[in-house]
């Protein structure tokens, strides 16, 4: 069996991509989001075609940033937790 650290590291193990599937709520958003853009884009000029489309590319990067950010994140906490929990046991 494979060390999970090298299996996130190697892309084997991606958390993200299975995030929300079983969430009915987020698929509902999702797709009124989906529907609300394609409205949207029909109603636009050329030009604020290519604005909403740069504002858009540009939301994706923050929030790939974001994302990112909060799995590192989670991912320094539970190594804190398991350090410390190692730690105390080590103790008694």
């Amino acid at each position: 069996m494979k060390n999970v650290i090298v299996q996130l590291w190697n892309g084997e193990l991606c958390p993200v991509s299975k995030s929300g599937l079983n969430n009915e709520e987020q698929r509902k958003l999702e797709a009124l989001v989906h529907n609300a853009r394609m409205e949207l884009e029909e109603s636009l000029l050329a030009e604020q075609q290519e604005l909403l489309d740069a504002y858009i590319s540009c939301q994706a990067k923050l929030l790939c940033m974001r994302e990112d950010q909060a799995f590192l994140d989670g991912y320094s906490l539970g190594t804190r937790i398991t350090a410390e929990a190692l730690l105390e046991s080590e103790k008694e």
